[in-house]
């Protein structure tokens, strides 16, 4: 089913040449009201339809005559002001609510043909059908013999309007970009694609930004085996976050074990970024109980841990203890193995005489501080969201414990913040 729609002015030849070529199914005539408005040429008794030939007045039936339209095969769709674009914009949005009600069961091909009407009710519906994703976009062509409007032998002709949007998207996917948001700018990009562009520098453009965006949209949620495998066909452009992905995979020979707690920050200064200031003191808080985790396990296991105890979370043997400790913790054990929180695993790592275990214990009335403030938090265990200024207050604490512990016993937590341009 085809719905054409014609804004109409006072010359009716180009919209029967229009409907005669399109054969719609249905012509809503977008025309101007009143004694002298533009609707009586639509389907006026007798010839209202008029044209100068030569200096000669000649005279036709009407558009709906003239293109053969029974009665019930049009609607014509009246503007009280053809000249005020808020007028005829906000009519000619009225009339795509009234497509949707009356025909989006029957899912029609729509064109919008802006040759006829003022100036500013064809500017009107080009913007309407902009805007309208569905709606393909139409103009006459054909010799002038002036610059007034086109004559005879004019032909409908379709026009690339996803030239024009894409210019608007891809700002649109710069913006997703500036804020971390690569499933936006991915999902953009995709629904462009979808669109006859007719550019293939364009199409090549978008495709290059969606297969990147889903990239980093996985390693922002830590899929990091997907992301390497998205991102490596562009290696060349995004050396360091290669080199950093394969560290934290660890398929690097520098890999340092603890470059997960690095990519922990850097996406907790993505969520800052996106004003998420309760995820972003999750991830913090995450990364701090991970740098005593790794910690501990490299002291006392050195085995990596198998696929599926990741997945069960960390816990040690009480027997990996030294002797003299497993009376402290066993309280703390479940069937033999160790299932400790966040300040236990710093407490045990300072009673090992770990570096990083002292560190924590001299800063550890700043370090609780900072813990009771995330504990407040609606994601942890309190019900209010934590403002920036206590995010940054949190941040600073973590943070700075986090880099002097990983310089304190020589680990490299170092990774590229992702992106904001791709």
């Amino acid at each position: 089913m085809t719905l054409l729609i014609l804004t109409v002015g006072g010359s009716c030849e180009p919209l029967v040449n229009a409907i005669k070529m399109e054969k719609p199914d249905f012509v809503y005539f977008v025309c101007s009201s009143g004694s002298k408005g533009s609707h009586q040429v639509v389907d006026g008794p007798g010839e209202p339809c008029v044209e100068y030939r030569d200096g000669r007045k000649v005279t036709h039936p009407s558009i709906v005559h003239q293109a053969g339209l029974d009665k019930g095969c049009y609607h014509k769709w009246e503007v009280e002001d053809p000249d005020s674009l808020a007028h005829c914009y906000g009519r000619l949005t009225e009339l795509a609510q009234e497509i949707r009600d009356r025909f989006g069961a029957e899912r029609p091909r729509i064109v919008a043909n802006y040759t006829g009407g003022t100036k500013t009710m064809s500017v009107a519906l080009a913007l309407v059908a902009m805007i309208q994703k569905d709606w393909e976009l139409q103009l006459n062509t054909g010799p002038r013999v002036d610059l007034v409007k086109v004559k005879g032998g004019d032909v409908p002709t379709l026009v690339n309007k996803w030239e024009v949007i894409a210019d608007h998207v891809l700002e649109a996917i710069n913006k997703s970009l500036s804020r971390y948001d690569y499933a936006e700018a991915a999902e953009l990009a995709s629904e462009i694609m979808k669109r006859p562009l007719s550019s293939e520098r364009r199409k090549h453009q978008f495709l290059h930004i969606y297969n990147l965006a889903r990239a980093f949209e996985a390693w922002d949620r830590f899929d990091h085996e997907e992301a390497y495998r998205l991102l490596e066909p562009f290696a060349r452009d995004f050396v360091k976050h290669k080199v950093a992905l394969e560290r934290i995979l660890g398929r690097s020979k520098k890999s340092s074990g603890y470059e997960k707690v690095g990519d922990l920050l850097r996406n907790a200064e993505r969520r800052a970024a996106q004003s998420r200031f309760d995820d972003a003191v999750a991830r913090l808080y995450r990364a701090l109980e991970l740098f005593a985790q790794l910690r501990l396990r490299e002291i006392l296991s050195r085995e990596e841990p198998k696929g599926e105890e990741m997945g069960q979370g960390f816990k040690l043997p009480l027997e990996s203890l030294p002797e003299e400790l497993r009376d402290k913790y066993r309280p703390y054990a479940e069937r033999g193995m160790l299932k400790m929180g966040l300040v236990l695993d710093y407490e045990l790592l300072a009673d090992l005489k770990d570096p990083v275990g002292l560190l924590f214990q001299e800063q550890k009335g700043e370090m609780l501080d900072a813990l009771r403030r995330r504990n407040y938090s609606i994601l942890a265990h309190g019900l209010l969201p934590l403002t920036e200024e206590e995010y940054h207050r949190v941040r600073d604490t973590l943070v700075g414990f986090i880099q002097s512990a990983a310089k304190e016993v020589g680990v490299d937590i170092e990774v590229p913040q992702l992106p904001r341009e791709i």
